[in-house]
């Protein structure tokens, strides 16, 4: 890697030359954002840059299925953050998700696993039935807001058409899945023979597919529940 001043970097970011300063002595953490903007500066690959230490991924979902208590998570041990496995390439385009129930059990994922999935618009492929997703649940539609769950769960197709999520639990007070969008006359023209679904969100889908999911760790102990 070159090497470049400080003021070299700053004018390159651009930024400030006491904000380099302050990532040199650890006084500014060393956050995707800024790594993005030095990787881009120093044109390698933002892995490259961080010399081998995983990136951090924000952990922005929290599957809490039956709109369950804010408690619940912290009971659980919420976290804001994960580091990115080796395995997932290009982390950047990836988000995190915490586990505070026991929704996905049946995927063996209990109360407290953590995981990372990657963004719908950088898969670059069709979704496929069977795939294990990431999805958000309104109250009423995806325009309307008021997100009332997210949940991790399989991609299918109903026997009506429908895009559906299929949740993975034990628990039998939790729904058996969650409805995507809903068939016209039951069509099934979202699904193609191979099996891929043509989905791209929108503004009147009852659920929005957020991403597929790349990689979960468990906990070493799952917590009391």
């Amino acid at each position: 890697m070159r090497a470049l001043s400080v003021a070299e970097v700053a004018r390159r970011v651009p930024c400030d030359r006491g904000e380099i300063y302050k990532l040199e002595d650890g006084r500014r953490r060393l956050n995707d954002k800024w790594i993005r903007k030095l990787a881009k500066v120093y044109e390698v690959a933002p892995r490259d840059l961080v010399g081998g230490f995983s990136l951090r991924i924000d952990v922005l979902c929290y599957v809490l299925v039956n709109a369950r208590s804010v408690e619940g998570i912290i009971s659980a041990g919420r976290i804001d953050y994960i580091e990115a496995p080796k395995s997932v390439v290009n982390p950047e385009h990836c988000r995190g998700f915490f586990i505070a129930d026991d929704s996905a059990d049946r995927l063996g994922y209990p109360p407290g696993s953590a995981g990372v999935y990657r963004r719908l618009e950088h898969i670059g492929r069709r979704l496929r039935r069977g795939e294990q997703v990431v999805a958000r649940h309104f109250k009423s539609t995806r325009a309307a807001g008021e997100a009332i769950e997210t949940v991790v769960g399989l991609l299918d197709i109903a026997v009506n058409g429908d895009i559906v999520v299929v949740l993975q639990t034990r628990n039998r007070r939790i729904g058996a899945s969650i409805s995507v969008r809903m068939s016209a006359s039951g069509e099934r023209g979202a699904v193609a023979r191979d099996g891929t679904i043509d989905y791209t969100p929108d503004a009147e889908d009852n659920a929005e597919i957020l991403g597929i999911v790349e990689s979960v760790t468990i906990p070493v102990t799952p917590p009391a529940g």
